[in-house]
């Protein structure tokens, strides 16, 4: 998610974060860069992962003021669900 998601004050009846769509994001542990993925239109992935320690970072050149890198722990034991909040910067 990114938020916020226009400047200016927020109204009650509106959301404040929208999904971060077709960003693309590295995946990498201690050895280096283990994989690439991009976002789909409603801001969600999916990577098979060996169980480790991850840092995932956007990929490239970053326009997005504050979004990573985060961490994540996979472990051998079903899926890890995570969901980050990136700073649009808008003010």
């Amino acid at each position: 998610m990114i938020s916020p998601s226009h400047p200016g004050p927020t109204r009650v009846d509106e959301p404040n974060a929208t999904p971060l769509a077709d960003v693309g994001f590295e995946v990498a542990n201690e050895s280096g860069a283990v994989t690439t993925f991009i976002t789909d239109t409603q801001g969600k992935f999916r990577v098979l992962l060996k169980p480790g320690h991850y840092k995932v970072s956007v990929k490239g050149e970053n326009r997005i003021r504050r979004c990573g890198p985060f961490d994540v722990d996979v472990s051998a034991n079903g899926m890890t669900s995570v969901q980050w909040q990136c700073d649009s910067g808008m003010r």
